[in-house]
């Protein structure tokens, strides 16, 4: 069977939820349907690795664990995609985007 791996890197913008006024979620979908496309996969063949749902978000030292392990899942993904619309961070005001992303310590 095959099967397909991306990993989806996104800057959080809030504090408490990564995407709290849904700015990111269509232009991810979006992006995840142009890749599969653009490489012949089959959908339902084709998983995500995402930060939220992928890394422990209450016990911090599994979080620890967990965010010490990313270079080996980036490592066995078919794609890294970059989720990175103009948007604001909700608590701070300040603007995100690609830029911004590209400004951060980890994916």
């Amino acid at each position: 069977q095959n099967r397909n791996l991306v990993f989806v890197s996104h800057q959080w913008l809030g504090w408490d939820e990564p995407d709290p006024n849904k700015d990111q979620y269509p232009v991810m979908v979006s992006a995840i349907l142009q890749l599969v496309k653009l490489k012949g996969w089959i959908l339902d063949d084709t998983f995500l690795w995402l930060d939220y749902i992928s890394i422990p978000q209450v016990h911090r030292n599994m979080q620890s664990l967990a965010v010490a392990s990313l270079p080996v899942y980036a490592a066995v993904c078919n794609a890294f995609l970059i989720v990175a619309p103009a948007a604001l961070h909700v608590n701070t005001g300040e603007p995100c985007g690609f830029k911004s992303h590209m400004n951060r310590a980890w994916c």
